[in-house]
């Protein structure tokens, strides 16, 4: 309105029109909604529903948009993804000193090569909780296992192993990552990796960015499943983290990937090798 009556007091400048309206001059120069947009916007709502972490590079490569186009009707509508604060690490050294990180000066060129490993609690009706164990492939970023228990001990950690193991064909001399978790140090635990061709490493106490891939898998699971819901059991857990973890693997893009999902990526390389 201000835009149609500038023309009939020419003496106003726009600066003055708009502070005696209250609005900002901005206003005057914001464009309106291109005929379209509706559609699109509405699609960027339903995938950040899906993974609200997507900034606006996935958006724009899961839905066909230029970056620039994603980043404007983000801010636009005020759809940017909710990302998390970063808070210090909480984590007290253990008392175990052996073994080593081998991952130091090392990036995995193939699957199968390094599995990364760590456990979360997850929060149950009542006041319980229950914990998530998984082991993700370092290089095609596939959650390879998993498993869910009452009781944070070796057996949680070692099912998602045999699973991980069953689900990826590891390599000649293949390393398993972890924290320094007693469920990770345990002779049987250990046993368990070498028996298998592993040779266990682990982060240096208090250095979660050590397994930097784990953790921010953790974060990205726990905005986009764990953290919209409360299961009423552990059972009801396991069913809702099974279609979860499909759908990473399957539908989730990864900027570190090319902005391909781990599976497209994973079938890519194992047609190169």
């Amino acid at each position: 309105m201000i835009a149609a009556l500038l023309p009939e007091y020419p003496d106003l400048s726009a600066e003055r029109c708009c502070r005696a309206c209250g609005i900002a001059r901005s206003t005057l120069y914001r464009k309106p909604v291109v005929a379209g947009d509706g559609e699109i916007v509405e699609a960027i709502q339903t995938l950040l529903v899906q993974f609200p972490r997507y900034g606006y590079r996935r958006v724009a490569a899961a839905l066909g948009l230029t970056a620039k186009r994603a980043r404007t009707l983000m801010r636009r509508h005020r759809l940017s993804s909710n990302r998390p604060r970063r808070r210090r690490s909480s984590t007290i050294p253990g008392v175990w000193k052996g073994g080593a990180n081998l991952l130091k000066g090392r990036v995995p060129g193939r699957a199968g090569e390094v599995l990364a490993a760590d456990v979360t609690a997850i929060p149950l009706v009542g006041g319980r909780w229950g914990y998530l164990a998984v082991v993700l492939d370092s290089f095609t970023r596939q959650v390879v296992g998993w498993s869910v228990s009452a009781r944070n001990d070796t057996g949680l950690t070692r099912d998602c192993l045999l699973m991980a193991l069953g689900t990826v064909r590891v390599r000649q001399d293949w390393i398993h990552h972890s924290d320094r978790g007693s469920n990770y140090v345990s002779h049987d635990y250990r046993d368990l990796v070498i028996r298998n061709g592993g040779s266990p490493s682990y982060s240096d106490p208090a250095r979660p960015t050590q397994n930097a891939r784990v953790e921010s898998f953790f974060k990205t699971f726990k905005l986009e499943e764990a953290g919209c819901d409360l299961y009423g059991d552990l059972e009801e857990a396991r069913e809702a983290f099974a279609d979860y973890f499909k759908l990473y693997n399957s539908k989730r893009l990864h900027s570190s990937l090319g902005m391909k999902t781990p599976d497209q990526f994973s079938k890519e390389h194992a047609i190169l090798q």
